[in-house]
Order: C-alpha cells, then structure tokens, then sequence
C-alpha cells in the first residue's frame, strides 16, 4: 500500500496531521438547512468511507454469467459513482503496457448511483459493471480485449441501504 509518509518507532505523529487523515477518508454531510439528505450521516459508522479504486483486465473474455470480482473493499451499494474506463479489443491500452500511448478503441465516463445493487451499471457494450445485491462487491464482465478502470465512490448514502 502506498504511503503518503512513513513513521518510524515511536515517533511522535502530530494530532494535526491525524485530523487531517481523518477529514480525508470520510466524506461529510455538507452543513445546511436546504440539505435534503439524511441526517443519519453526520454520524461516523463502519460503512462511512470512499473510494478510489483503479483496475486492469487482460485480454481473454469474462462471461455475462461467470463475473470476476473487480473490488470488495468496500460495500459498493448506496453510493454514487463515477467510473472512468479505456477499452480496446486490439491494443494493450493499459498503463505501462506497449500500446499504452495509442487511442482505445473506447474512452469513456459515467456518473451513476448504485441504489441496492443487483442491477447493471449501464456502462458500455463492450464491458459491465455490477453491484452484487447480497454483499456489495463490484464484479464486472467483458468482451475479449483490454481494460482500464478508475472508479470513484462517495460514502454510502443512506437513503436507500
């Protein structure tokens, strides 16, 4: 895992820096009285985080009904996400691979909110996305080519969960 500085034995960590961490990880309820959402989430809980995720896929196809997990980090229902994805059915388009400066043959962005899952995240033809209803994975499926994805998540939203 990377790190953004790393401490050594007993050295002492400024609780500065440890607020900063903090306000960081856990999205907040935005303070107003026209705010409609719930007021469940200026509560921290074990579900109160976000995410960044990035992701690669190898040439051979994944099955409509044999999905591979893309993440389980997190439970990905209840939350907005924005996906952003290159794809080529031809050409190693994957960071760091021999064609990562060409164009992919599909580049694209999506905004969606999850809801309870269990339904297809309307992402391309080429390749799907979907939440698993019982525990929240994200799972994809594709056709034969490459695949890039950088998905971003706000906290659970509690409005439907």
């Amino acid at each position: 895992m990377a790190k953004y500085y790393l401490f050594g034995s007993l050295v002492q960590v400024p609780s500065a820096f440890l607020n900063a961490i903090q306000e960081a990880v856990y999205a907040q309820r935005a303070v107003s009285s026209a705010n409609q959402l719930g007021l469940s989430l200026d509560g921290v809980g074990p579900s109160f985080n976000q995410r960044r995720v990035v992701f690669a896929a190898d040439q051979p196809a994944v099955l409509v009904g044999s999905p591979l997990v893309l993440d389980e980090s997190i439970d990905w229902r209840d939350r907005h996400i924005r996906v952003r994805w290159k794809f080529d059915t031809v050409f190693d388009i994957r960071p760091g691979k021999t064609d990562d400066f060409k164009y992919p043959e599909e580049d694209g962005t999506l905004s969606h909110y999850t809801g309870v899952g269990g339904s297809t995240v309307p992402v391309s033809p080429l390749w799907g996305l979907t939440i698993n209803s019982t525990n929240g994975k994200a799972v994809f499926y594709k056709r034969a080519g490459f695949l890039y994805v950088e998905i971003e998540s706000g906290t659970q939203l509690k409005e439907r969960s």
